[in-house]
């Protein structure tokens, strides 16, 4: 499953776990898992490094709010 993170500062795409395979675009991250909960767990541990309190779940993507 292919999973984006979009509204990110190059600062905090930086900060994404390296550990992920991952490619970088302007403003966003898109990263690849194997379930629905792997992708959803890499964009909580992606949150709490970002210090954001809340996050949406799109269709087609992730937003942190």
């Amino acid at each position: 499953m292919s999973f984006e993170i979009a509204g990110l500062t190059p600062e905090q795409n930086n900060l994404f776990p390296q550990h992920i395979p991952h490619t970088t675009f302007f403003g966003g991250i898109q990263y690849n898992c194997e379930t629905l909960k792997d992708g959803l767990d890499v964009a909580m541990e992606f949150k709490r490094l970002l210090k954001i309190d809340k996050m949406k779940v799109l269709y087609g993507g992730i937003e942190y709010v």
